[in-house]
């Protein structure tokens, strides 16, 4: 299976990041010819047990060995997968996690009659590399970043089907549930300049946007319309020169009736130079506890460095209800 991220590894459609058409096709032919250079060389597999396209031929792109024969399923392993399903895959690196994608096209292509796939991959949090080449650090085992990253791999590399739920961060995260592996994605990660989006940013050339609102809608039918998360949040901002945060940091809320809300945040994981609210906790109120002092605070003492380019926009206190 192919994973590479080189120069060459152009993505079809890239952030804030234009190739011209000749560009484009040119990296993308080169990518392509990488890529089966690794595929030959990868053990045969005996005709029956091979992936095989289900249900009639869609269409066919290319001439000669370049042809090929697209398809809308395929079955392997005894299982049905399709256009758009959310799959999990065998990496190339043994003792590695599967690796996540969607199956964006389904084709046989050359004289052996191998079936392909091209994936649009997500990415692990620790395996996302940010620009200081670290990588984010993993909070939640179902966190995924999504991209724009395609990749040509063989059918048979698929393991099984997973269900990803694309969640605004103002929205409740759902519950693990069965029949199948669940993910979830909040970010989008630009593997060429290493850096994150939010579901719901303005930056996204039109195409990309429509692609995220299609996957968040998508998820909202699946599950319904998730709650809105209205809660005491912060608004701080890090600069390009930031330094100090290494260890997440403790933000606290301590309520009238004394109880106490804390939440610990990996400073170093927010985008430099953006406005980004960080949920502390949710409150009920009480007819006893109509007016009070809430007091807030963030802590962190791990670390022996001086700590700077942070700026606190605010406090904001939201009902969670907005028709109460």
């Amino acid at each position: 299976m192919s994973r590479s991220e080189d120069e060459d590894n152009v993505p079809l459609a890239k952030l804030n990041r234009k190739l011209s058409t000749e560009e484009m096709d040119c990296k993308q032919k080169k990518r392509k010819k990488n890529d089966k250079e690794i595929l030959v060389s990868e053990d045969k597999w005996k005709p029956e047990d091979c992936a095989q396209p289900i249900g009639e031929l869609i269409r066919c792109t290319g001439e000669g060995e370049e042809k090929k024969s697209h398809y809308k399923k395929f079955e392997f392993d005894l299982k049905h997968y399709g256009l758009e399903d959310s799959v999990l895959l065998i990496p190339a690196v043994p003792n590695r996690k599967l690796y996540v994608a969607i199956i964006k096209d389904i084709y046989k292509q050359g004289k052996e009659g191998y079936l392909y796939l091209e994936v649009q991959w997500f990415y692990r949090l620790e395996e996302a590399e940010k620009k200081d080449g670290r990588n984010w650090e993993q909070r939640d085992s179902r966190d995924l970043f999504y991209s724009f990253h395609r990749d040509e791999v063989f059918a048979e590399s698929v393991r099984n089907k997973c269900t990803v739920h694309f969640v605004p961060d103002r929205k409740k995260i759902p519950n693990p549930g069965p029949p199948q592996p669940d993910f979830i994605v909040q970010n989008v990660y630009d593997f060429v300049d290493k850096k994150l989006w939010k579901l719901t940013d303005k930056d996204f050339d039109e195409m990309q946007k429509n692609e995220v609102d299609f996957l968040v809608a998508k998820t909202m039918s699946r599950l319904g319309d998730l709650p809105d998360i209205e809660t005491e949040q912060d608004t701080p901002m890090l600069i390009d020169s930031a330094q100090g945060w290494e260890y997440r940091v403790s933000f606290k809320m301590v309520l009238p009736t004394g109880e106490t809300k804390e939440r610990r945040e990996a400073m170093n994981m927010l985008e430099r130079n953006r406005w980004v609210e960080i949920q502390t906790g949710e409150f009920m109120t009480s007819p006893e506890h109509l007016s009070g002092k809430i007091e807030f605070s963030m802590l962190e003492v791990k670390s022996e460095q001086w700590k700077s380019g942070l700026i606190v926009k605010g406090v904001a206190i939201r009902p969670k209800n907005k028709e109460s």
